[in-house]
């Protein structure tokens, strides 16, 4: 009884939408990428925005991304898209114009 339940979980889990996890990396992402894991990640934040749906996340590594971010989907109280940096502080977007825009830090 317990493997069958085991397995029911099991397919339910993969069947079923959830969240995802992007991560971006200046220096070792590339927009091709799949953004999926810290290995293949995307260059651009923008990359990650274009591909999240509510409930999604993005982890930013260190480095100064100069470019506009301008999601593609919105979040939902119960499923907000958030983005993070993987070190608080590290990463800072500069929105490609820092003199008209204040820059941020995540």
């Amino acid at each position: 009884m317990l493997k069958k339940l085991t397995i029911l979980v099991v397919l339910f889990l993969t069947s079923s939408g959830f969240a995802t996890t992007y991560y971006v990396s200046e220096l070792f992402g590339d927009d091709g990428n799949n953004g999926t894991s810290s290995a293949t990640p995307f260059a651009t934040i923008q990359r990650a925005a274009n591909v999240m749906v509510a409930g999604d996340s993005v982890l930013v590594d260190f480095g100064q991304y100069n470019e506009s971010i301008v999601p593609k989907a919105n979040g939902t109280v119960d499923n907000p898209i958030v983005y993070l940096s993987m070190t608080q502080g590290d990463a800072e977007i500069t929105y490609g114009d820092p003199t008209m825009i204040p820059s941020f830090t995540l």
